[in-house]
């Protein structure tokens, strides 16, 4: 189940490691015991692991999106630098 969640939520190796290592703090006899007594053993570690992964995934560095005269204003200065570019290559 780790790996799919892992591929599912794109963790990092590190992020990986991380929540192996919370999840082995909370692992004990009592958990491991009523995850083998439970009838569906998927869903407890579902609901086991999600909330680590959440948790880590909430760390992540946050991406913006640019807004339309950023986009507009990176798109005009890469055309400008390609055409200079090009007509110094044909100068040459």
């Amino acid at each position: 189940q780790f790996s799919e969640l892992a591929i599912n939520y794109l963790l990092t190796q590190k992020e990986a490691e991380k929540i192996i290592d919370n999840l082995k703090d909370m692992l004990d006899g009592k958990i491991l015991k009523d995850m083998y007594s439970s009838t569906d053993r998927i869903k407890f570690a579902k609901d086991m692991l999600i909330p680590l992964i959440e948790n880590e995934v909430l760390k992540r560095q946050k991406i913006h999106i640019p807004t339309e005269q950023q986009f507009n204003d990176s798109l005009k200065e890469i055309l400008e630098e390609m055409f200079d570019d090009n007509i110094l290559s044909t100068v040459q």
